[in-house]
């Protein structure tokens, strides 16, 4: 696996749903499903603290997705997360749910 070419999505695991839509909808634009990284996936380290794999993850990605919902901001470990990619110099796209809006976006990521 070439490491620079993963794309890191960052999310609740309440919101696993859209994550698994992300990751599908960039298989189906000829992306390898190994270059993509859910933290909410089978088989990943996720449990109390920010596993190794997440910030290698983070940290080798060409792209940080961060799906942005009321869960998301409830939970220190996503918005640690968070903080992580606010830190990088890869780009970052925010995918805000319907309860979000300018108003209360919270935190460093935007």
């Amino acid at each position: 696996m070439i490491m620079s070419q993963i794309i890191f999505i960052s999310h609740r695991t309440t919101d696993k749903d859209i994550a698994e839509l992300l990751r599908d909808y960039f298989v189906s634009l000829g992306v390898n499903r190994e270059y993509i990284f859910c933290s909410s996936l089978p088989g990943n380290d996720v449990n109390q603290k920010i596993s190794e794999e997440v910030k290698e993850a983070i940290k080798n990605s060409c792209l940080n997705i961060a799906i942005l919902s009321k869960a998301y901001y409830e939970s220190a470990y996503c918005l640690n997360e968070a903080g992580i990619i606010w830190f990088s110099e890869t780009q970052v796209i925010l995918i805000a749910k319907s309860e979000i809006t300018p108003n209360n976006m919270i935190g460093a990521v935007y």
